[in-house]
């Protein structure tokens, strides 16, 4: 499970990794980085979604197929996950897909 930080703490997890010219762990490096690309995807998401309306599901179904994509999910697969999200969200939504 992730616990959500903000990107200032996560940048400054991945820096300490550095200190002293230490050469970090290459697992422990990818962690980091995930956790700060994670904070900032986060973090985007939270501040444009305070000053527009909430998002459709092809909005959401595309969001949830890049991130399926960009984490070597199959395509097969995150078609499948992005229809299953889009569903969600139109039930949610009491409404009609687009």
């Amino acid at each position: 499970m992730y616990d959500r930080i903000d990107p200032i703490t996560a940048r400054n997890q991945l820096a300490a990794l550095h200190s002293r010219g230490a050469t970090p762990d290459p697992e422990a490096k990818a962690a980091a980085q995930r956790t700060l690309a994670t904070a900032k995807i986060d973090k985007a998401i939270r501040e444009a979604l305070a000053v527009a309306p909430g998002l459709d599901d092809a909005h959401v179904g595309h969001l949830v197929g890049l991130i399926l994509n960009a984490s070597g999910v199959d395509g097969e697969t995150s078609i499948r996950v992005e229809r299953d999200v889009r569903a969600a969200v139109v039930a949610a939504q009491g409404g009609e897909g687009k």
